[in-house]
């Protein structure tokens, strides 16, 4: 008895979705930690201890992780642009 093409791309389709998923995770644990280092990198810059303070290293720290944030965020962004389509750019009802 043979498949139909239909439920091999159910299969297909779920997969692809599983992967976006698992990449998905992956890319916001990511995301996560490059705000962190960024803004944790900043604090120790600014207030942090004496030996942190104005120091170029934790500067460079911080610029380093702020330009891996911005390159994540798009990423997200690219990711999930069919739900934000959905969720904000709605179609208006023809009348």
């Amino acid at each position: 008895m043979c498949q139909s093409p239909f439920r091999i791309h159910e299969y297909a389709v779920r997969e692809v979705l599983l992967k976006k998923s698992v990449l998905l995770r992956f890319l916001n644990a990511v995301l996560f930690s490059a705000f962190l280092a960024s803004a944790l990198s900043m604090i120790f810059y600014r207030w942090g201890p004496r030996s942190t303070r104005g120091m170029e290293w934790v500067y460079n720290i911080h610029e380093i992780a702020g330009i891996v944030f911005f390159i994540l965020a798009l990423g997200h962004i690219v990711m999930n642009w069919g739900w934000i389509r959905a969720s904000f750019f709605k179609s208006k009802a023809k009348r």
